[in-house]
């Protein structure tokens, strides 16, 4: 197991902090860290917060953790996107980090302020939270991103230098309890509305709705329908093609959005345009928008949407099938009078657990059918 461990004190070095620039000099894209700690028992308990003064100086251990929580923050399903909302009152995160961003506050005062915000919140609640909250802002070439990660602090064991065993408090940065990621040059360009990523803490939904509340989440996107609407576009794309083509554009839609959402990023219609067919970038960008009643040149793909339109799916109690969609009328053949599904070309795996499967069975009906053998009958105790 890899322990990452932070530096909650004081850095030996306090560089000095720019508000709202550049941060301290570096030629890593993360500009601005710092991390706070809060404790809730929950109940009618008070909230306890311990704040750190400054922010950490940006080093290459701040950069791996940045980057495994973006990792883990990634690759978990059920993101929401959506905006600010505009009840400044309720969720003043949005005018705080718009002081920050015009130099106006630092960035240790921002994430107090936010700290605040998450002490009033939790005693006007029940909810029990017992982490640190990390503050990050990454400067890349195609704009900055500001990310909020709550993490809980775990215990485990070390082996030191001297081969003795000891307790080490760490941050586990594959569980992240809540994440928040907001496109700053998109927000601050007002020409998008999804410009803000939320996770949906799982099994916790009061602490789910805690953390909307902070951030000021609102107007979700509904990335499923978004994405279903944009495959029938593909759909109808792909039928003008001859069936290899089309076969062959469905699935390389997928791998791409898949991809890009691996990655972290939306898809780029004109970019996906490109990827189909290079000799005709723009066609199919052009059939897209000729379809849209308003075109988006990006769309936010959700996973099982994509999943669902190259395979085809379904289970009950007793049974599951899945398979891809290039297989139905060839291997897969479905007849609806009867409600039946007939399937050739079965994988060799199946095939082998089904003639095991069979053997047993026929086991079994033979040794039913011929009884015990008689030295097998059990007899009472006066006769053994």
């Amino acid at each position: 197991m890899l322990f990452l461990k932070v530096p909650f004190g004081p850095p030996a070095v306090e560089p000095e902090e720019r508000p709202g620039g550049a941060g301290p000099r570096t030629s890593m894209p993360l500009s601005h860290a710092i991390a706070h700690y809060v404790s809730r028992p929950g109940g009618s308990a008070r909230t306890r917060l311990s704040l750190r003064p400054d922010a950490y100086p940006i080093s290459p251990q701040q950069e791996e953790l940045v980057r495994r929580l973006k990792q883990a923050y990634i690759g978990k399903a059920g993101k929401f996107y959506g905006c600010f909302s505009g009840d400044m009152a309720a969720s003043p995160l949005p005018r705080w980090l718009d002081e920050w961003a015009h130099e106006r506050l630092g960035f240790a005062s921002f994430s107090a302020k936010v700290m605040q915000q998450l002490q009033s919140v939790l005693d006007d609640s029940e909810v029990a939270l017992d982490a640190h909250l990390l503050f990050f802002v990454e400067q890349l070439l195609d704009g900055d991103t500001f990310y909020l990660f709550v993490v809980d602090q775990c215990e485990g064991l070390y082996i030191d230098s001297n081969l003795d065993m000891n307790d080490v408090q760490f941050l586990d940065a594959t569980q992240i309890l809540f994440g928040a990621k907001v496109n700053l040059t998109a927000w601050r360009s007002g020409e998008k509305n999804n410009y803000l990523s939320v996770l949906r803490s799982r099994g916790d939904k009061a602490l789910t709705e805690l953390c909307w509340q902070l951030v000021g989440f609102s107007d979700q996107v509904d990335t499923a329908a978004e994405t279903t609407a944009f495959l029938d576009i593909v759909a109808e794309y792909a039928a003008e093609l001859p069936e290899p083509q089309a076969r062959a554009c469905r699935q390389s839609v997928v791998d791409y959005c898949l991809e890009q959402d691996k990655g972290g990023e939306p898809v780029s219609v004109a970019k996906l345009s490109e990827h189909i067919d290079a000799s005709q970038p723009e066609h199919f960008s052009r059939f897209v928008a000729h379809r849209q009643p308003q075109p988006k040149p990006e769309l936010i793909p959700d996973r099982g949407q994509l999943r669902q339109f190259v395979r085809l799916s379904g289970r009950n109690e007793q049974l599951s099938v899945s398979f891809s969609s290039n297989c139905l009328g060839e291997t897969v053949v479905y007849d609806q009078q009867s409600d039946s599904i007939t399937i050739t070309d079965i994988p060799s795996s199946l095939k082998l657990r089904l003639l095991q499967h069979l053997q047993q069975q026929q086991k079994q009906q033979q040794t039913s059918s011929t009884g015990p053998r008689p030295d097998t009958i059990e007899r009472p105790l006066s006769e053994a």
